[in-house]
């Protein structure tokens, strides 16, 4: 602490000559001037720039504390003895938030509205997860096998809806259209949803406390705004037949391994209960029921198969290659395809880098036309 200065001590001599003088500053006003004061009452506010950024964040930060002291983050092997370095976790703390709004600063001025629907897809997603993990528990809870819940728990075997309005006034959720889902599977779902519904109703219970959504299918509806296909491994019969035929071999080609169908050919069969094919093993329902429906659908043959696979190990067209009908060397073709279509990738991720910097050679010269 430095040493004050003689006119400095002059001054409080001067100021505080008695006891009671001291006291009477140290009980009075302030003896430095009130620069800026926050205001409670605006504190409160949970908006104000206290609760809404510096008490979040601290909580936050907090959270983490808790976190690491509770071993969390043990698979991310942290060095504990900054544990209790407030002031490092802040400063990391700092660091990942502002580079998440950052890149997605990044992302949305490379690509205006990417963000806004990077979050609106998000909420469908959602949606769609809960709606596919409802239908899948009530498939459980009657018995169906783990083959026909596949057909719609999964978020990509659900269809989006949105919110609209009759004409008077009540809300309701229009259903898109699934792009490339059977009428069949569409019909089996619209039986599921109805199920739900009346058990519901039956229980008097609501879907999580709230009213059940009221979703209608209208005559034309509009096609759903994501249209990602199902993972491999989705029941056959998932697919409209026409629709998957018309697929490129190397879409096909994924849905090619120990191909399923879920349901038996009659509707009315379906939804029967008690069903004894219900009980049957994928291997015996196969036997009795699917081999005849997974006649209708076509996967690459064995020429295409092959082709992909010598073209993606590089070799000439003219090489023969054997194949077999094995699962083991269907696996590889698949191998293959997905070399062949990263190297697809790649080519035109180069092509794209060239054209950009001939585009950008070429902007420059046009400017360099135009300098007087």
């Amino acid at each position: 602490m430095p040493k004050p200065s003689a006119a400095n001590l002059a001054r409080f001599d001067k100021r505080f000559r008695t006891k009671d003088a001291v006291m009477k500053a140290r009980n009075g006003p302030s003896l430095l001037e009130a620069r800026f004061m926050f205001d409670i009452k605006a504190l409160r506010n949970r908006i104000s720039a206290y609760n809404s950024t510096i008490a979040r964040d601290h909580m936050r930060v907090e959270d983490r504390h808790h976190a690491l002291a509770a071993g969390c983050y043990v698979d991310f092997e942290p060095d504990l003895n900054y544990m209790h370095d407030t002031n490092f976790l802040w400063r990391i703390y700092d660091n990942a938030i502002h580079d998440h709004h950052f890149s997605r600063h990044e992302q949305d001025r490379i690509n205006p509205g990417s963000v806004a629907q990077n979050i609106a897809n998000g909420v469908i997603y959602k949606r769609r997860e809960t709606l596919g993990e409802r239908r899948g528990n009530f498939l459980r809870s009657c018995g169906y096998p783990m083959r026909v819940v596949k057909l719609v728990e999964d978020p990509e075997c659900v269809s989006d809806d949105e919110v609209d309005y009759d004409e008077n006034g009540h809300k309701f959720y229009d259903v898109k259209d699934k792009k490339y889902r059977s009428a069949r599977v569409t019909s089996f779902i619209k039986w599921i949803d109805k199920c739900i519904l009346l058990e519901l109703a039956a229980k008097g219970q609501k879907q999580r406390g709230r009213e059940a959504r009221l979703r209608i299918r209208s005559k034309t509806p509009a096609v759903a705004a994501i249209t990602t296909l199902p993972p491999p491994g989705v029941p056959l019969d998932y697919f409209d037949v026409i629709a998957f035929n018309a697929f490129p071999p190397s879409i096909r080609a994924q849905y090619a391994v120990k191909p399923l169908i879920a349901l038996p050919e009659s509707d009315q069969l379906a939804i029967q209960s008690p069903a004894k094919w219900k009980a049957y093993s994928d291997e015996e329902f196969m036997l009795k029921h699917g081999d005849a429906i997974l006649k209708s659908y076509r996967f690459p043959s064995l020429d295409e198969l092959g082709n992909a696979a010598v073209n993606a190990k590089g070799k000439s067209k003219k090489v023969p290659i054997q194949l077999s009908e094995d699962e083991e060397d269907r696996d590889e073709w698949l191998e293959a395809y997905e070399a062949a279509e990263e190297r697809n990738k790649e080519h035109h991720r180069k092509k794209g880098k060239g054209k950009g910097k001939r585009r950008a050679d070429s902007e420059d010269s046009d400017d360099d036309m135009h300098v007087d």
